[in-house]
């Protein structure tokens, strides 16, 4: 009872001194951190990015958007964030009688957004692999066409700006970075973010594929000046020509009463296996490089990487614009924590 009273006195505190929100440094106004539920093939998260999250002051769930999520899953979530979509070689491998649960999860969690929910989308053509996977990226763009964003195929690289390489067959695979961003609450204060510029099989599985907006988005982190989409094609990387503008990582809209968000970087190297290490560069079949954290927070050992806090950003971006309905509006039931 009495940790339960400081927790009040303390939350009662910080308020007191900010006026009815707290604001934190990007500028959003929160009350609490929002409820995040993680939706991938086959669910879970990452262990140490789970207690990340929950030291900071996030609830979170996860689930495989295999199955069917729950009503009580997803009234309790402020933010989702998708990272898979199905595609038609998924339902052609065992077990993928699922294709009729995905499209009703997938329809119930837009359908939420209209009335307030946020969504994170976060395209991963690396998981599940067994089939070529340019099948992802057409069942990705079509999922989304409703909302006037698609990806390009090919991965987004910098040869300018590597940290840290990797041989994969006969090609290298890098970790890039980039410290241009568009002002938005989501990108205040951040410095560099990280990202994989990998083919991670033979077979075209790009992490970091270009995002292609429609008028309705705006971009918030760019590629440096000289970056490009590439593709790798019998083990060479091209530059696809054409683009006269850095490619483009994130972005955000609203829809409806909600908010929606897409980052381009494979989940694989966040809230998936963004702590683990793969000291020889592979996870089982997949040349994902030695992940250990260099994506999310570490960066190069000398500049470290505000991609896990992009991520923790956009959550409050999205979970500020939840509102009545059957998603939940934030309460103040923790003690808030300002992010930097």
């Amino acid at each position: 009872m009495f940790r339960w009273i400081r927790g009040i006195m303390a939350c009662a505190g910080l308020l007191a001194g900010m006026g009815p929100f707290l604001r934190a440094d990007d500028g959003t106004a929160v009350t609490a951190m929002p409820r995040v539920l993680f939706l991938s093939a086959r669910g879970g998260l990452d262990s140490a990015y789970r207690q990340r999250l929950e030291a900071r002051g996030f609830s979170v769930d996860s689930a495989s958007i295999q199955k069917a999520v729950s009503h009580e899953q997803l009234s309790n979530a402020q933010v989702v964030v998708i990272g898979w979509i199905a595609s038609a070689a998924d339902g052609c491998e065992p077990g993928g009688g699922y294709m009729n649960i995905h499209r009703d999860n997938l329809a119930r969690i837009f359908q939420s957004m209209e009335q307030g929910r946020g969504v994170l989308m976060m395209p991963d053509l690396i998981q599940n692999g067994g089939i070529g996977k340019t099948t992802a990226l057409v069942a990705w763009n079509k999922a989304m066409r409703p909302f006037n964003i698609s990806l390009g195929l090919g991965c987004i690289r910098d040869p300018e700006r590597k940290s840290y390489t990797w041989p994969c067959y006969q090609h290298e695979n890098s970790f890039c970075w980039t410290e241009s961003f568009t002002e938005h609450p989501a990108t205040r204060g951040l410095k560099r973010v990280y990202y994989p510029a990998a083919n991670a099989r033979w077979d075209m599985l790009f992490t970091t594929p270009p995002l292609t907006l429609g008028g309705e988005w705006t971009p918030l982190v760019h590629g440096m000046p000289g970056s490009a989409s590439y593709l790798c094609l019998q083990d060479n990387w091209t530059r696809l020509d054409g683009a006269t503008q850095p490619p483009v990582l994130a972005a955000t809209r609203t829809v409806g009463k909600g908010r929606m968000a897409v980052l381009a970087i494979s989940p694989t190297y966040t809230f998936l296996d963004g702590n683990k290490p793969f000291p020889d560069n592979w996870r089982g079949e997949m040349s994902v490089g030695n992940i250990d954290g260099s994506i999310l927070a570490k960066g190069d050992g000398v500049v470290p990487s505000d991609t896990g806090l992009l991520l923790e950003k956009l959550y409050c971006w999205l979970g500020e614009g939840v509102v009545a309905g059957e998603a939940t509006p934030m309460h103040a039931s923790r003690a808030p924590q300002a992010l930097g």
